[in-house]
């Protein structure tokens, strides 16, 4: 069989009616083309194939391999040639939508109709053609340096994030104030735990905490430091 190209018919083995519609692939097999369209049947596509399949059940469709060519081009006038001489055309009581040869549904908007689209979706959506896309935070200069190469995006150059380096910042000062973060977390539409992972510096450690004599929290390393040094006694010691 031809690398290139060759063109398939499917039709029913419960019933002796031929050939019902021709397709054409390219560097493919024809049981990949076959169980691509047994996909799109069982999905519920809507084209008369797919509707035919439904019917007489997608598992009674079978394949058949009519013919190869060396080019791309030979093979879309192979399968014009054949849906003609086979009259597997919708006009003619067949399942192909087209002539064959193109690949489409046969309909091809107008310029007139192209440029008028894309004016009404300018107009709606304020740009044409596929939607512009944000600086990717590697390339903003300003971001850059809180991206980490092969890790984890940083606070800002996060798209998911919720706050900003400013809140952070006004944040964090909250913090060694001893607001309470549930009032914090109010504030800013945020929850409560967004902020505890602030005040913990599992998040936004990068932001530098204000001079404080008082710490915004105590981590677990911090408690048992603390702890430590508190003495201990046993049982028969005098307490002072």
């Amino acid at each position: 069989m031809s690398r290139n190209g060759f063109i398939y018919g499917l039709q029913c083995t419960c019933h002796d009616s031929g050939v019902r519609y021709i397709g054409k692939s390219l560097n493919s097999k024809p049981s990949a083309r076959l169980q691509s369209h047994r996909y799109n049947a069982r999905r519920g596509q809507d084209l008369p194939v797919y509707r035919w399949m439904r019917k007489h059940g997608v598992e009674n469709i079978v394949s058949v391999v009519l013919g190869t060519a060396d080019s791309p081009e030979e093979v879309c006038l192979l399968e014009i040639r054949l849906i003609a001489e086979m009259r597997t055309h919708v006009s003619d009581g067949g399942l192909n939508c087209t002539r064959g040869g193109d690949g489409s549904l046969g309909w091809n908007q107008s310029p007139e109709s192209i440029a008028k689209a894309n004016e009404s979706r300018a107009k709606t959506r304020g740009y044409v053609g596929r939607k512009p896309r944000a600086l990717k935070p590697w390339k903003n200069p300003e971001l850059k340096k809180y991206h980490l190469s092969g890790g984890p995006t940083l606070g800002a150059a996060n798209n998911k994030t919720k706050l900003t380096v400013e809140q952070v910042t006004t944040i964090k000062s909250l913090l060694c104030d001893r607001v309470k973060q549930q009032v914090i977390a109010e504030t800013y539409g945020v929850s409560q735990g967004n902020i505890s992972v602030i005040a913990k510096s599992v998040t936004w450690k990068y932001i530098p905490w204000p001079q404080s004599p008082l710490p915004p929290c105590r981590s677990h390393s911090d408690r048992l430091t603390n702890e430590s040094n508190i003495p201990t006694c046993t049982l028969g010691d005098q307490i002072p």
